[in-house]
């Protein structure tokens, strides 16, 4: 029993001796270490990467400034063979996007930068980051439909008229910080149109204006449009008639409503159109005014555009009307290639009366000096011989009666 006692106090013995010689030894490796390799810091310049920009926009938020650090400076402490191994490359240093909520957010930190050597990140410590935030300049993020306003500038070929400017799409997407999409007054884009004779369609840059006309380029890029630029040709509407107006009646003029009209149509087929024809009119024994729709006559693939299908053609008749008029004989003349001199000529009639008959406007033109009567004295002998009197009449009037006149042929 009581060697049993000894053999256990002997044993204790032992295990405290481990104890303090194991606690030793490790005392003393600290104590070597920290001589030979001891602990220090360094001063390292590392890359920052920005991370989830694009959740800004899922957020409706801008960052105006986007002025991030490329670079952050961190201070690590390690032992000095570790320490002496590292480089820039060992951290990686992250600024997480996701992380701003609000326009509001002045500042965002950095988050601890992540050692990625090949070493014991155990025996690293990161002991300072700077700047350990960034500055935010944050701003609500928006999109607007603006409808595109399409401007043509020249002139279409002669007798072209521009019926429509189109653009596809209507309008356009801006997308920007809440600000800018404010600014916007206008968006517009310029067609060419000179000497168009044709339908065109052209793709078009569009440029963003403010309401001082200035124009706002930054967010103005890359917005296009197809520009749809439709023409018509106005020609002029020509009829005919036929048959003429009941006897002693007279057409005194036509027209035809609307004047011209716009067609379109195959290119090649409406440049040679210079006039369009409507149906034929009857006029035959008419007494009176003349208005009727006559349908406009069109070539294959050609259309009427904004105008009717039919044309109001009209015309005037005027009954015509006799003015009686006096012809004193000393001022008929005498004409003939036979007159001779050696002959003398003498109008014996004393009243003479001439009926003409015409339109009222032009008789009432018509004097004596106009008419200057006149007979002709060819081959005509001595003695007393009844001839025609004639006189110089204006187109549309006309003498419906013979008027002889009794002149007396003597010798000198």
């Amino acid at each position: 029993m009581e060697g049993e006692i000894q053999m256990n106090s002997l044993l204790q013995k032992d295990i405290t001796l481990r104890i303090i010689s194991v606690l030793l030894a490790v005392m003393l490796w600290f104590i070597i270490m920290n001589v030979s390799n001891p602990y220090k810091t360094r001063t390292l310049n590392i890359s920052l990467n920005v991370v989830n920009e694009n959740t800004l926009q899922d957020k409706g938020i801008i960052n105006k400034s986007r002025n991030f650090p490329n670079s952050i400076s961190i201070v690590v402490k390690a032992r000095e063979k570790v320490l002496n191994s590292l480089s820039q490359n060992d951290f990686i240093a992250t600024l997480d996007l996701s992380r701003v909520y609000s326009t509001s957010q002045k500042e965002l930190p950095v988050d601890a930068p992540k050692y990625v050597g090949s070493g014991d990140k155990s025996e690293i410590q990161v002991l300072e980051v700077k700047p350990s935030t960034v500055s935010l300049d944050l701003e609500k993020y928006s999109q607007n439909l603006f409808r595109v306003d399409v401007t043509p500038v020249g002139a279409p070929k002669k007798n072209y008229k521009i019926i429509r400017v189109t653009a596809t799409p209507e309008s356009v997407a801006i997308q920007g910080m809440d600000s800018q999409i404010k600014a916007v007054a206008a968006v517009k884009t310029v067609i060419d149109v000179s000497n168009l004779d044709r339908d065109i369609v052209v793709k078009k840059e569009c440029k963003v204006y403010n309401k001082d006309g200035e124009e706002l380029p930054s967010i103005g890029k890359n917005l296009n449009v197809d520009v749809k630029v439709e023409v018509a040709k106005e020609v002029p509407l020509a009829f005919s008639v036929k048959g003429t107006p009941a006897k002693d009646f007279v057409e005194t003029g036509r027209q035809i409503t609307p004047e011209k009209v716009l067609i379109t149509g195959p290119p090649e087929v409406v440049t040679k159109i210079e006039e369009l024809k409507v149906e034929q009119a009857s006029i035959d024994n008419i007494t009176s005014n003349f208005e009727m729709q006559r349908k406009i006559m069109l070539p294959n693939g050609v259309k009427l555009y904004n105008s009717p299908q039919e044309a109001v053609v009209s015309v005037t008749v005027e009954q015509l009307k006799d003015r009686e008029i006096a012809i004193d004989k000393a001022d008929i003349s005498f004409t003939g290639s036979a007159q001779e001199t050696s002959l003398q000529y003498e109008v014996l009639t004393q009243d003479i009366k001439i009926i003409l008959r015409g339109k009222q406007e032009d008789l009432d033109k018509l004097d004596l000096s106009s008419l200057r009567p006149y007979v002709e004295v060819n081959d005509i002998k001595e003695g007393t011989h009844k001839l025609p009197l004639k006189v110089l009449l204006p187109y549309g009037v006309s003498s419906p009666q013979e008027i002889l006149v009794e002149v007396k042929v003597t010798k000198k």
